[in-house]
Parts: structure tokens; sequence; C-alpha cells
């Protein structure tokens, strides 16, 4: 069965822009003396600001407030924000333009499920709108993943029950969110092979036999 619907994270799957959050990140961790390692940034890989802020500012043994927290939030937006204007639009992901371009033309619906709230500028920034039919971000007033939510209302928005869409992820919580949504996942990393129903190193000669699954899940 081939897929109806693909929905793609943004950062880490379609551009190469992962190393700029945690980046940002281990400043604000450095503004507590919290010591922030990538290993310690890779299981909240998009899980959100609110999320990974709190964990901070526990880990760091500090006590919480909403003036500290709007502190590290801010800091975080400014930090991230420095990072992002330097973006170039040949920092995407390895061959995926061209499976967009692939999918497209195949009259395949695309959506971005992202926890960053600057995706749905930077789709725009580097003209990818229109390999997408939607573009659900940070902005969206959505739980953060692994709630399923954003992958829901993403399959809503292209006309697309879950069964039939693909989720393309970088991040634990993003594949198993996906999961729970009941869609099929693949996963950008080969980390996330035996987690992702498929496995990916990147989009590298990747054609439409990627999105081709068996049976419903």
């Amino acid at each position: 069965m081939l897929a109806k619907a693909c929905i793609f994270d943004f950062d880490g799957v379609v551009m190469d822009s992962e190393k700029y959050h945690y980046q940002a990140w281990k400043e604000v961790a450095d503004s507590i003396n919290l010591e922030f390692t990538e290993q310690d940034y890779f299981p909240f890989k998009s899980t959100g600001r609110e999320i990974i802020i709190t964990h901070m500012i526990n880990k760091a043994g500090l006590e919480f407030s909403q003036e500290l927290y709007d502190k590290l939030y801010n800091l975080r937006a400014e930090a991230y924000g420095k990072r992002a204007d330097l973006l170039q639009a040949h920092e995407t992901i390895n061959g995926v333009v061209k499976f967009l371009q692939l999918l497209h033309s195949n009259n395949i619906k695309c959506a971005v499920a992202s926890a960053s709230a600057s995706a749905g500028m930077l789709v725009k920034k580097f003209h990818l709108d229109k390999y997408f039919d939607a573009v659900l971000d940070g902005t969206s007033p959505l739980p953060p993943k692994p709630n399923p939510t954003i992958y829901l209302e993403c399959a809503k928005l292209l006309g697309a029950e879950p069964w039939q869409c693909v989720v393309f992820e970088d991040a634990l919580c993003g594949v198993d969110g996906a999961n729970s949504a009941g869609m099929h996942t693949v996963g950008v990393g080969l980390y996330l092979k035996g987690r992702a129903d498929k496995a990916i190193a990147d989009f590298s000669n990747c054609d439409l036999a990627l999105i081709d699954f068996e049976e419903n899940k």
C-alpha cells in the first residue's frame, strides 16, 4: 500500500538544523551552570521548550518560578534566533528536496509537524512551501510530542486516515507519537531502527518504495 500522505518533522529531517537547537539549549544550560551534553539533549529532541526548561530547572536544583522560566524561555528564543538567521538553504538533509519533489510529482500530500516555532517561517524562507500542503509548528496550540495530536491534525488537513500516513522523524518522542497515532513511521537516523517501522540514514537514493507498506497498521 502506497501512503496517501507524508508528514515530516522539520529539524533533523528536512533541515540539518538540529545542531543549532542543541547549541541554543547549551547556552541556556550554561546560564544556570548546568552541564548539558548532546547525549543529555537527545531524549528531549522535539519535546518543546516547556518540557526542556522545566527539566533544566529541576536538574540544576533551582526553585521553579515563572520569572526564571520566562528568563530561560526568552534566552532560548534569542539564542536560537541568532543561529536560525545564519541557516542556509543548502543545509537540508541529504536527498530530502529530491524526495519531496518525487512525492509532489506523484500527487502525494505532505505536511510539516514540528515543535519548533520557527519551522513555518523557515519553510517559506527556503521556498519549501511548494512541497507542503500544511504546516503545524510550535506556534500551534497543540500538546507536545509524544502526544499524537499534531500528527492526527496533519492527517485531517491532508484528507487522509492515520493508517494512510507515513511520518518521518529523527526524535524518539516523535516516532513514539506517530506510532501511537496509528501511522507508519520512518526514522531518519539509523539509531531509530527497531523503534520506527523503517529507518534510513538520510534520503539519498530514496524512492516511493520507502512509503510502500504491505498492510494497514
